[in-house]
């Protein structure tokens, strides 16, 4: 196991049914209310268990970590639908109001923080946009980070990159992998991103040739001493960059 996973194992580890059942009524309002937001959550959920499973995670802890990371969106409950879908540039004022969903989430979980999944789940809600140089939403950096909002960032962008909606074409895994493996130190934990990258070969090595996982492995090695890279990956046609 390594070091990383025995932090989420102590974390995550715990039996907890009360935490267990508030998460999962809202997950169900969420999906009355967000259809899309709620498959996305449950695709991020269930990759973030599964990474965990891949670096030795405990079951208990990666199941729980899955459940959490499955409400990272909760906040979305608080913004209109319209703005959500909107196709094209948003104002600055509607940008403020999209980003505003991690706060909120956080919040929506924080009047219940006895429970111990409910204080990890607000972690995540509130800090899933942030990066690892520190300019993300809340302009967290590095170890500041809950450990379960630097997987569910991982996830939470892999996921709205190959993901098609009416205003994005989603990207082909390639070049999803690709642009994680290129961001280097500036968006996510470097700890975390060859381990990912792998997890994502394996999860989708079928929809991979050799000649791509030899690039990925490349990229992985330049980043090791090489600049910070660029951010998210383009989608297709009907849009620039995946929103989150």
């Amino acid at each position: 196991m390594t070091d990383f996973a025995k932090v989420i194992d102590k974390a995550y580890g715990v039996e907890d049914r009360a935490g267990k059942a508030f998460l999962a009524r809202m997950r169900e309002q969420l999906r009355a209310e967000r259809e899309w937001t709620y498959q996305h959550c449950l695709r991020v959920g269930e990759m973030a268990r599964q990474f965990a499973l891949s670096i030795g995670v405990s079951e208990l802890a990666a199941e729980n970590l899955g459940l959490v990371v499955s409400c990272h969106d909760i906040g979305k409950l608080s913004v209109p639908a319209e703005l959500l879908d909107k196709v094209g540039e948003c104002t600055p004022k509607e940008r403020a109001m999209r980003r505003d969903h991690s706060r909120q989430g956080g919040a929506m979980l924080e009047g219940h923080l006895s429970a111990p999944l409910l204080k990890l789940a607000a972690g995540v809600a509130e800090n899933h946009h942030e990066k690892w140089d520190g300019t993300g939403y809340r302009h967290k950096a590095g170890k500041e980070i809950p450990v379960g909002a630097q997987i569910a960032a991982l996830c939470d962008v892999f996921d709205a990159s190959v993901s098609d909606r009416h205003y994005h074409v989603g990207a082909p895994v390639i070049n999803a992998l690709s642009s994680i493996a290129g961001a280097k130190r500036n968006c996510f934990n470097p700890e975390l991103l060859k381990p990912f990258i792998l997890y994502g070969v394996t999860a989708n090595r079928n929809r991979l040739t050799g000649k791509d996982i030899a690039r990925l492995m490349d990229q992985l090695e330049e980043g090791k001493n090489g600049p910070a890279g660029t951010g998210p990956v383009a989608s297709g046609p009907r849009g620039s960059a995946p929103r989150a």
